[in-house]
């Protein structure tokens, strides 16, 4: 496996790549086929993202979300994640712990997206500066994340960019 976003990244493990990216979950990772690269996830691999805790300290009530089916929008394209919310004694709202890790939650109740603050600040600039649309924004994001046209992307509401 090889990660694209990192930086002088070499070959590693399937074990390594997840280890390697436990503080960057939203990168784009290949996997080497013998004569080539193809694009894999993160949560293929089997990378799991627990809220509610700091890095390193385990959940004692990890609660996944929607069988794993939950949807972030970043700077660099759409990305499906496997995500728990803590349901410890000193759990917060899911909402809330989506915030204190930097993620906009789509919706109040139960969401199942959510946009990084880094995203929502590069399309305000964008938005100011060449007033572009939200529309044109999602399907930037959309050709980042898969530019064949093959595999449509998991949000479906492109205008208000979120669920």
């Amino acid at each position: 496996y090889k990660c694209v976003d990192c930086l002088g990244a070499c070959l590693v493990c399937q074990a390594c790549m997840v280890e390697m990216h436990t503080s960057n979950p939203l990168h784009c990772v290949k996997q080497w086929m013998g004569n080539f690269f193809e694009k894999t996830t993160l949560k293929k691999l089997g990378m799991q993202i627990q809220l509610g805790h700091p890095s390193g300290v385990t959940c004692t009530k990890p609660t996944p979300l929607f069988a794993d089916d939950f949807v972030v929008i970043d700077c660099h394209g759409i990305h499906e994640v496997n995500l728990d919310f803590c349901d410890c004694i000193t759990a917060q709202r899911n909402i809330k712990e989506l915030l204190r890790c930097s993620l906009f939650p789509g919706s109040t109740d139960d969401p199942r997206t959510a946009a990084t603050f880094s995203v929502l600040n590069q399309y305000l600039k964008l938005l100011y500066e060449s007033k572009v649309s939200a529309y044109k924004f999602y399907q930037l994001l959309a050709q980042q994340t898969s530019n064949t046209g093959v595999k449509e992307s998991r949000v479906c509401h492109p205008p208000s960019l979120m669920q």
